[in-house]
């Protein structure tokens, strides 16, 4: 073999060499990015969740205040729902206040139902008024009063836990 020969066969070889190791680099370097990338979309993804989880929370809240305690079996599935859900995505600030929301607006709606006029069948309503009832009235106002205090701690909880899931990101 001459050496013109062994020199191309060398250039070959070598630029073979660094052709294959430029093709690593950019398939890695590739894979990496789209990598960091999917992660982050997974993670906006999961922000998004948990802000529409926290959403419907808080409109399960209101609606159940503004119906006054009157609500349905499928509101009570919807409740029990957004517990559960509740349990497995927020944070355990959010849980507990949430869990006290709820108590604190059950028992407001309790006393707002029992200062109300009651069904005595046929299409009749008992409708009474005196200290009993205005007791209840005064309660039930003194504990939405109450509630809805809980309910703006809920919301800064909410808030706080989403913008640590958005510091994620950064």
């Amino acid at each position: 073999m001459s050496k013109d020969q062994q020199f191309a066969l060398a250039t070959v070889f070598v630029s073979g060499l660094f052709s294959l190791m430029v093709s690593l680099s950019t398939s890695l370097l590739t894979n990496k990015r789209e990598s960091r990338t999917f992660r982050r979309q997974l993670h906006r993804d999961k922000i998004e969740a948990t802000r529409t989880l926290y959403q419907e929370a808080l409109s399960v809240l209101e609606l159940h205040a503004r119906q006054g305690g009157r609500t349905d079996d499928a509101w009570r599935g919807t409740l029990v729902g957004v517990r559960a859900r509740l349990s497995l995505a927020a944070s355990k600030s959010v849980q507990s206040q949430f869990r006290q929301t709820s108590e604190v607006l059950d028992e407001a709606t309790a006393e707002h139902v029992k200062s109300q006029p009651r069904e005595l069948g046929g299409g009749y309503q008992l409708i009474e008024s005196g200290r009993h009832y205005d007791k209840h009235e005064r309660e039930a106002a003194g504990l939405y009063s109450k509630y809805e205090g809980e309910f703006l701690k809920l919301q800064a909880a909410m808030v706080e836990h989403l913008t640590e899931l958005e510091k994620g990101l950064a």
